[in-house]
């Protein structure tokens, strides 16, 4: 029995003999690895006042000219101070919010890792770090990098604990506030007081310092100059820690929660007109390229960007709106953020190749960093040439033919939609070039419904418009929230003879060292015809023969086209405008809809405010010659011109009625110029749309909503667009308009004209045009 026991205890020794040895193996192994760690890292640690920091050049954004744009990290240069320089009130919020134990514990504090460890498992994510100021120093000293691995926690231990034999506290917290990151390239405490205050540290409030502290975590996303949003809550939350730990008082915390963050107004003011392509472009770098080379990477970016252009159209909206304020409302308009309204979106691109020259996101960058060039908004009537180009691309639709404007109803599933025009008036017979001109709600939608919804859809996301386009009648008229880049893009095609393009800023990245590792290749593919894009050009010139307010900028003879458009209460206006070489589209509205806002606006409209600011503005950029006159638009040869009498239509005026001339595609000209009577629009349970003939010698038209049209889409071209050529000078010649007219708030008007039956678009001619027509026959008369 003896022997069994100590046999028992001879093997339990034994396990235990080899527990202990595992044990000091594993220690040896960490000593000699930490050994091995302090001699290759730490063996000579600098003094405080040695230490210098390893900061990259900020990256250098230029335009297409060769010049800056801005710069991508800190515009303050870099800067250490002391611990006392920077006053009592950053050592008391850094030291509270990062470790408030910082001077009562040892370099890794157990108690805050244990309590972090416990509050991070029991919400089953990360909620506290447990790292010190000590260990953060280290991390950043050493470049020991944000990864979550056991061997970068062992070196940031070793280090910790070697620093802290050999700094001080106060020493240790000084190195920690003048290496750490604040975001926009600001290293340093001081760096960061001066590039977003333009204050030394030492004049910092709490809130202010609170506010550097809170960018802390997330300094990417932080940043005040791009997100105060964020910026603000991330100081709320160290406030609530100070408080909570007892370093401010219940007054001090309320008076700094309550005060306004004012940034430095030097770098925002320098950035009014720049400033929303410069964030652009950090954006796109950032999500491209990482944090730290977009920032302190030495990159040199050039853009498509055009600075003067810019400049140039900044100031012009700018100058046009503060004068509507004045003339019209009599005072300024504000929002619930304290934002001027309306403000503006505005994009200028190149459509022979997608390059963008100029984007203003707003009245100026200093008051609102919002980008409203990037933003979505209901498009309204500029949405329209979309539809008629897909018309006109099938054969369907020429300038001559016509629509009748008049109260009608469209089936939608479990009920039925009534669009108006936008006077609430009817104007009976009316072209298909005079609806675009007017903006016909009536026709568009007709349009829309003729060719189809789908194609519709189809034709806009060929044309560049990536934002969803519902199968809905009322995308007819404008109801889908496009950017102005987008909507810029979709008139490309009108403008180039055909041709989709892709957007392009940014041609070329070279690193600090000038190997480019970046470079974007413009693209073009064919959407439409070069025929149909120059019917389409030639109804859109309409708009510039007889308004009062886009012939302003009709100053040097060149050939210009666009559309207009403005959505429900004039929360949004619109203006597209284009030539060979430039599609300049302009919105402007208000950012909310604020009954005071809203009701303040509405004086605004007694002029298109859309049309009358492009107007205004081109005209200024045409002047000063910062958009130089394009080639000439091309005519197609296989373009005819035909002329049509209307002098058997009583709607159009009987005999009275001048004929009409137009051009059109050879393929779509009518057997007859006569235009036939059709029966009224009817619609079917199953969302078909007939058109019934009065006459043999057309066949009805059936049109399918929104089944997919049996029109075969055009085929793409792909290719790479070659570099421009050289402006040329040649322009069109265009009759020229007087340069001052009356102004008036819409376009001339016909009558009101009583409705009656629709005059459809002349289709698919019948072979033998003299055969005779059929009885009329007894009908009643659709509502519809």
């Amino acid at each position: 029995m003896a022997k069994s026991k100590n046999k028992h205890r001879i093997r339990w020794a034994r396990v235990f003999g080899v527990i202990l040895l595992i044990f000091a193996i594993i220690a040896s192994a960490v000593a000699v690895y930490a050994v091995n760690v302090i001699r290759t890292l730490a063996a000579d640690l600098p003094q405080p006042d040695e230490v210098k920091l390893d900061i990259q050049e900020p990256s250098v954004v230029y335009d297409r000219n060769g010049i800056v744009i801005g710069y991508l990290g800190s515009s303050a240069p870099y800067k250490y101070v002391s611990l006392e320089e920077m006053g009592p009130l950053v050592k008391k919020v850094f030291v509270g919010s990062e470790d408030h134990r910082f001077y009562s514990h040892g370099p890794v504090d157990w108690i805050g890792l244990i309590r972090a460890a416990l509050t991070n498992l029991m919400h089953g994510s990360i909620q506290q770090g447990g790292s010190t100021i000590t260990q953060q120093l280290a991390r950043v000293m050493f470049n020991l990098g944000m990864e979550t691995s056991m061997d970068r926690k062992l070196k940031e231990f070793v280090l910790a604990y070697r620093l802290e034999q050999r700094y001080t506290k106060d020493q240790i917290l000084e190195l920690y506030l003048n290496m750490v990151y604040f975001g926009d390239g600001c290293y340093g405490v001081e760096t960061a007081a001066q590039h977003y205050f333009g204050k030394h540290t030492s004049e910092l409030t709490l809130s202010e310092v609170a506010l550097l502290a809170g960018i802390l975590p997330a300094p990417s996303v932080r940043a005040p100059t791009s997100n105060l949003e964020a910026a603000i809550n991330g100081r709320n939350v160290v406030l609530n820690k100070l408080l909570s730990i007892e370093a401010i008082s219940e007054e001090e915390y309320e008076e700094a929660k309550n005060q306004t963050i004012e940034l430095s107004q030097t770098s925002l003011v320098e950035l009014d007109a720049k400033g929303y392509a410069l964030d652009f472009i950090k954006n796109f770098l950032v999500e491209n390229f990482g944090t730290d080379l977009t920032f302190s990477g030495g990159l040199s970016v050039y853009t498509t960007f055009d600075v003067k252009l810019i400049e140039g159209l900044q100031s012009s909206i700018e100058e046009y709106l503060d004068e509507r304020d004045k003339s019209i409302t009599g005072t300024v308009v504000l929002d619930d953020k304290g934002v001027r309204q309306p403000q503006p979106g505005a994009i200028i691109i190149d459509p022979r190749n997608g390059e963008v020259l100029a984007m203003v996101g707003g009245r100026k960058y200093s008051e609102t960093q919002y980008n409203r060039a990037m933003a979505p908004r209901a498009t309204g009537s500029s949405f329209k040439p979309i539809e008629y180009a897909a018309a006109v691309q099938m054969n369907m639709l020429t300038p001559f033919d016509t629509w009748v404007s008049e109260p009608i109803k469209v089936p939608i599933p479990g009920d039925t939609w009534s669009p108006h025009e936008f006077n609430n008036t009817w104007w009976g017979q009316i072209t298909v070039r005079e609806a675009i001109v007017r903006s016909s709600n009536i026709a568009a939608v007709k349009t829309a419904l003729l060719v189809g919804i789908d194609a519709v859809q189809y034709y806009a996301k060929k044309f560049g418009i990536t934002e969803e386009v519902r199968p809905v009648p009322s995308t007819a008229i404008g109801v889908n929230e496009i950017t102005p880049l987008n909507l810029a893009l979709s008139y490309a095609p009108f403008a180039n003879g055909g041709y989709a393009v892709e957007p392009v800023f940014i041609k070329e990245v070279k690193n600090s060292v000038g190997v480019t590792i970046y470079k974007q290749t413009p693209w073009k593919y064919k959407v439409i015809d070069e025929s149909t894009a120059y019917v389409m050009s030639d109804m859109l010139h309409s708009m510039f023969m007889g308004n009062a307010y886009t012939p302003k900028a009709a100053v040097d003879g060149r050939f210009l086209a666009g559309k207009s458009g403005t959505t429900s209460s004039w929360k949004d206006s619109w203006y597209v405008g284009y030539s060979t070489n430039f599609v300049y589209a302009l919105t402007v509205g208000i950012d909310a809809d604020i009954p005071e806002v809203k009701g303040a606006y509405k004086n605004m409209t007694t002029k298109h405010p859309g049309m009358w600011l492009w107007g205004y503005t081109a005209r200024d950029l045409f002047k000063a010659k910062l958009i130089p006159v394009g080639p000439a638009l091309s005519k197609p040869k296989n373009i005819v011109s035909v002329t049509v009498n209307f002098k058997d239509s009583e709607l159009l005026g009987g005999g009275s009625q001048k004929p009409v001339s137009s051009i059109t595609k050879p393929e779509a000209v009518p057997l007859q110029t006569s235009p036939v009577s059709w029966k009224t629009l009817s619609l079917s349970a199953d969302l078909t749309v007939t058109y019934n003939a009065d006459c043999s010698t057309f066949q009805p038209v059936k049109v399918l909503w929104p089944v997919p049209t049996k029109q075969e889409p055009p085929l793409e071209e792909c290719e790479f667009i070659p570099e421009p050529p050289q402006e040329d000078e040649e322009q069109v010649e265009e009759p020229k308009e007087p340069e001052e007219q009356q102004e008036q708030e819409t376009p001339t008007e016909l009558e009101p004209i009583t409705p009656t039956s629709p005059v459809t678009p002349n289709q698919k001619p019948n072979p033998n045009p003299q055969s005779k027509k059929p009885e009329k026959k007894d009908q009643k008369k659709n509502s519809t």
